[in-house]
């Protein structure tokens, strides 16, 4: 007994478009002269054309008909008893369609019936949704990757690894994915790149935000050599220690180069040894 009841709820939760869709007439009121009444009884009529579009019985997996008639002047019934077909259901692949209509056949009826349409298939980047389950290279953007999220119906998207997004895209969800600098890092997130050490990250692109609108201007990124300095006769190159920007740079991150300790400078005011890390302090 057991077995049955669960093949019995097992049936009805595979059933496609189990729900049922009743097709209705109702009176239009557009014309004073005319009723428009539901017909009982087993009345076949005639199939009402002036709706439109019909319906294709081999898509419903059930129908059924309304049957309707109008009162004109002086008590007479115009005409034929009409009817309209309906699907109550639909097979597998199609979904209920409703529609309303007023008839030219049976004066100020107003009728509402179902079709089944084939589902929309989720659709990403113009391909339907099953073609990209997996994560697959995006052909607008050889930096970018996409798949389709079909329980959602769009498009996901992402940065390759060793790249970065750019940004300055106002509309739309793909981000605008760049090659990551030379001598740098980057991991396909909104995170600024990360240099390698020795070299500190630069915004080609930065716009003092008091000069007027920079939201919508991309980022570009440039991992460069820190700056260095000639002193009695040797080279003394800047260096960084081993950190990352969570932030992008405004315009960049010069301020984490710097002259390591224990070298000797000579300047005019005269020659020394730094006792500590001697930071840049600005791109100058």
């Amino acid at each position: 007994m057991k077995k049955l009841i669960l093949f019995a709820i097992f049936a009805v939760l595979i059933a496609p478009n189990a729900h049922a869709a009743s097709p209705s007439v109702t009176d239009a009121g557009q014309n004073s002269s005319y009723t428009c009444y539901e017909v009982s009884g087993t009345a076949v009529g005639q199939n009402d054309t002036s709706l439109t579009p019909d319906i294709d019985a081999s898509t419903c997996a059930g129908t059924e008909k309304v049957l309707y008639n109008s009162r004109g002047p002086g008590g007479i019934t115009t005409s034929n008893i009409q009817h309209k077909k309906s699907c109550t259901s639909c097979k597998s692949g199609y979904n209920l369609t409703v529609h309303t209509g007023i008839s030219t056949r049976a004066r100020d009826c107003e009728v509402t019936w179902y079709t089944c349409n084939p589902t929309m298939k989720p659709m990403c980047e113009g391909l339907p949704c099953e073609l990209m389950p997996l994560w697959t290279d995006d052909p607008d953007n050889e930096y970018r990757q996409l798949r389709c999220l079909a329980a959602e119906d769009k498009c996901e998207y992402k940065c390759k690894t060793n790249s970065y997004n750019a940004g300055g895209i106002l509309f739309g969800q793909a981000p605008n994915c760049k090659k990551c600098p030379d001598h740098g890092e980057c991991y396909g997130t909104t995170t600024p790149p990360c240099c390698s050490k020795g070299y500190y990250l630069i915004d080609n692109n930065w716009v003092d935000p008091s000069g007027g609108v920079t939201f919508a201007r991309p980022k570009d990124y440039d991992c460069l050599r820190c700056p260095g300095i000639f002193s009695l006769g040797v080279f003394i190159q800047g260096t960084t220690r081993e950190t990352c920007p969570i932030e992008p740079p405004a315009p960049s991150y010069i301020t984490m180069c710097y002259l390591p300790s224990g070298n000797t400078i000579r300047a005019t005011e005269g020659t020394y040894t730094l006792s500590g890390d001697c930071y840049y302090s600005t791109d100058d």
